[in-house]
């Protein structure tokens, strides 16, 4: 006989997700605001470089987090199948 259940550590695991995508989601702001304090105080050729590189950066860091947390549904959603012999 088939017995399909969601694994117990499956919540808690999810749960570990949620949380770093939080995590994530601050650093990412942290990140846009110490960008914003540098561009505004930084002048030239260099700040151009270097912000032709920065700027997607924490959006990346942003889809990341959203990863995190679709992440957690497909764990929260997962199921196993196991057979019984009765």
């Amino acid at each position: 006989v088939p017995r399909t259940f969601t694994p117990p550590e499956a919540k808690e695991i999810a749960a570990q997700f949620r949380e770093t995508a939080q995590r994530v989601r601050e650093f990412a702001s942290q990140l846009r605001s110490t960008g914003g304090t540098l561009e505004m105080s930084w002048e030239g050729i260099s700040k151009n470089n270097f912000f032709m590189d920065f700027q997607p950066e924490p959006s990346n860091v942003e889809q990341y987090a959203a990863w995190l947390e679709s992440q957690a549904g497909v764990i929260e959603s997962m199921t196993v199948t196991i057979w019984e012999w009765v």
